[in-house]
């Protein structure tokens, strides 16, 4: 950066450059050498310097004092070699940071002192992140300065994780290597446990070890000093993991403690590690059911909760005795003032845990809940001031093959009639769209209100059979239609029988995009004896959508309109339905069974 000692110098150039061009009366143009000429006089008088922040030449050096660097080098010559940067930047700040399990903060930046005492660190593993994290709350990314990290290399966390911190910050990170490889070394890097478990419920202790080869090593697990497992387990290189089932049957704390042990590793230091567990009588979760024979007790005996079961619910003190409330099929709308205060003092001001489930029977026959603003979800439809509850694009085959006759009446006129039927059961201020396609295809209605429909009605007129069939463009501009469309539900139903070109289309791409917009669904209502459902079933697939085939082609109406009041949300729908979303994604090698219906629930805005 260039200072001025005197910068108020500078402004005398414009009246310098006034008196010169006065008293020369030449043209500007040819006084431009001497304009230059005492500017530069003027900056020489203003004394400038170029300066660098000092904030920019702080340096914090993370030094590893881990077991298997200890075992490996000198500490002597880890400081000689610290020592020599700090002599190569004689205008650098320098502080330092010692670390293996945990960190400690030895000097701030300033005259880098070798002499200081070593900060108390644990031997027993090398976490990086939480060195990084205290060495950025001193170089923040405002301060500016660098971290020089002199390890070995061997971290029991997760090293991306601390170079992401820092790089977050704007903060490079510099390495020394020190210590030497260690080509036996065992290192056991985490045991996990629940921090609270009930008593005589099996859990489970968790071991890693991380090997520089693969090996075998003996690895004990002791209960407050006793031996409860023993066994030689087999090591890859890199990380391994392990597990032993435990129970207890008294209240109290107990401490676990894993040791593992490989014939030639030889840094101890890091080869035991321990955790803390409580146990309690105190169950965690209060069941209240409002219905029989209920799902929920088999559930929590499934995955070992400790559980308790009332018929309505308490008060808050009794509440706030539990970690969790499940209410199950209790109807929110006769839940007392009194109750829904205790629910909403545990949830909001005790963070207590609350699971809602209901099924028909304790939705239905109410219109408002006291405990709603509690819950992500509302099962109340949204009043026509708020924002579209529904955005739907129709797409609509108009090739040649719609100019067919069915009962003296043209296929083409069906769908039309099909269609504006169905827009006349939209809410007014749900968002329609309708897009025809042929080998080309074009908006006839742009996403917009539908009113009372008699704009679709009239627009779909203008709907003619003709050309061939391209429907790959179409469904993509319907798509990017809907992305920039604010609307709690959206949806795209093509009519169609999906014969369409044989041109080259990205129809992988397309199948692609409908996964990752998950805010979008497509629906298709596939025509005639011989529809392409290969085609068809893809698109539904991916868009998370459903499949209606129309043989008859009389039954078009029929069928659009019961598309339409399902898309339209009405309050309960009962049908066979295949549960879709992203955590059915993640099971798909053993998917959910499909249900027989569900109750439809809108997001609130507030909702996270």
């Amino acid at each position: 950066m260039i200072r001025l000692a005197l910068a108020w110098v500078l402004a005398l150039f414009p009246v310098a450059v006034s008196l010169i061009t006065v008293l020369s009366r030449e043209r500007p143009t040819r006084l431009i050498p001497r304009y230059l000429v005492v500017l530069l006089v003027l900056l020489a008088i203003a004394r400038p310097s170029v300066s660098i922040r000092e904030d920019e030449r702080r340096v914090m050096f993370l030094i590893d004092r881990s077991a298997s660097v200890a075992n490996t080098t000198d500490e002597t010559e880890t400081l000689t070699q610290v020592q020599a940067i700090v002599n190569d930047n004689p205008l650098a700040q320098f502080g330092s940071i010692e670390f293996a399990r945990n960190s400690v903060l030895v000097s701030l930046p300033g005259a880098f002192d070798r002499a200081l005492p070593p900060g108390r660190v644990v031997v027993t593993g090398t976490r990086l992140v939480k060195a990084v994290q205290l060495a950025l709350t001193i170089l923040s990314p405002a301060s500016g300065g660098q971290i020089v990290l002199a390890s070995d290399g061997r971290f029991t966390d997760d090293a991306d994780e601390a170079v992401a911190l820092a790089d977050i910050a704007g903060v490079p990170i510099s390495v020394l290597p020190i210590g030497e490889p260690i080509d036996t070394d065992v290192v056991l890097s985490s045991i996990t446990a629940p921090r609270e478990v009930s008593l005589d419920r099996p859990f489970t202790v968790s071991v890693a070890i991380e090997s520089s080869l693969a090996a075998t090593a003996q690895l004990a697990i002791y209960r407050e000093g006793s031996l409860i497992g023993l066994s030689n387990v087999p090591l890859e290189q890199g990380l391994n993991r392990f597990s032993f089932a435990d129970t207890v049957s008294d209240p109290g704390l107990y401490t676990y403690q894993a040791v593992a042990r490989s014939e030639d590793d030889p840094v101890s230091e890091n080869d035991t590690l321990r955790v803390s567990v409580r146990s309690t009588t105190q169950p965690d979760v209060l069941l209240v059911e409002g219905g029989d024979g209920s799902a929920i007790p088999d559930l929590l005996d499934a995955i070992s909760l400790r559980y308790v079961i009332v018929e309505s619910v308490p008060d808050l003190a009794t509440l706030s005795s539990y970690n969790q409330l499940i209410l199950s099929e209790v109807p929110l709308g006769d839940l007392t003032d009194g109750q829904a205060t205790s629910i909403d003092r545990f949830v909001r001001n005790l963070g207590g845990g609350m699971l809602v489930v209901q099924g028909e029977a304790s939705v239905r026959g109410f219109t408002t809940t006291k405990v709603e603003h509690l819950l992500p979800i509302s099962s109340i439809t949204p009043e026509t001031e708020q924002e579209a509850s529904l955005a739907l694009v129709y797409v609509l085959d108009r090739s040649s093959s719609m100019s067919a006759l069915v009962n003296a009446k043209a296929k083409i006129r069906i769908l039309r009639d099909a269609v504006a039927a169905s827009a006349v059961l939209l809410p007014g201020r749900a968002l329609v769209g309708v897009i025809g396609f042929d080998t080309d295809h074009d908006w006839l209605i742009p996403i917009s209100p539908v009113g009372d429909a008699t704009t679709v009605y009239g627009m779909l007129r203008k709907l003619r059979a003709y050309g061939g069939t391209d429907l790959f463009y179409p469904l993509v501009d319907a798509l990017d239609a809907l992305r920039g469309v604010e609307a709690r539900s959206k949806h795209i139903l093509l009519i169609s029988d999906g014969k369409t070109s044989n041109e080259p289309r990205d129809y992988p791409g397309l199948l692609s995009q409908l996964e990752e917009t998950e805010d979008v669904t497509l629906s298709v209502i596939a025509l005639g004896d011989d529809p392409r459902l290969g085609l068809l079933s893809s698109l539904v697939e991916s868009g998370r959508g459903s499949l209606y085939h129309v043989s008859d082609f009389s039954r078009l109406p029929a069928v659009t309109l019961q598309v339409t009041q399902r898309l339209s949300r009405s309050r309960f729908v009962l049908e066979e339905t295949q549960v879709g979303g992203p955590l059915v994604r993640l099971l798909a090698d053993d998917p959910p069974p499909t249900i027989d219906g569900y109750v439809l629930t809108y997001p609130r805005a507030t909702s996270q």
